[in-house]
């Protein structure tokens, strides 16, 4: 885990151990922001959330899989365009596609 994910710990609702067991690609930026139940990175157009890794600690989040992704433009507006339970696949899905191409209408 990089120095960053412990200065932003202290203004996060999230616990930086929830990213321990992963290797978060250094292309991601973390855009995660203080009210959020998990971090998120943005990379590729795309805004990818990691919730605890046991459901029991999740909070809201503990019927949701682990791992989801949205459009960045949708950041807030509670669409959730794909999920996964495994960080290789979403690692794959964000390297292979491009989320930015979807507009959003006023």
């Amino acid at each position: 885990m990089t120095k960053d994910f412990k200065l932003v710990r202290e203004h996060q609702g999230w616990d930086a151990e929830c990213l321990k067991d992963l290797n978060i690609p250094k292309q991601w930026k973390n855009v995660s922001y203080p009210n959020d139940e998990c971090p998120s990175f943005q990379f590729n157009g795309f805004q990818i959330f990691i919730a605890e890794k046991d459901n029991d600690l999740r909070g809201d989040l503990k019927d949701f899989p682990r791992f989801y992704v949205i459009h960045a433009i949708y950041y807030g507006e509670g669409y959730v365009y794909r999920d996964f339970n495994n960080f290789h696949d979403v690692v794959d899905y964000v390297n292979h596609n491009y989320g930015s191409w979807i507009h959003k209408n006023s």
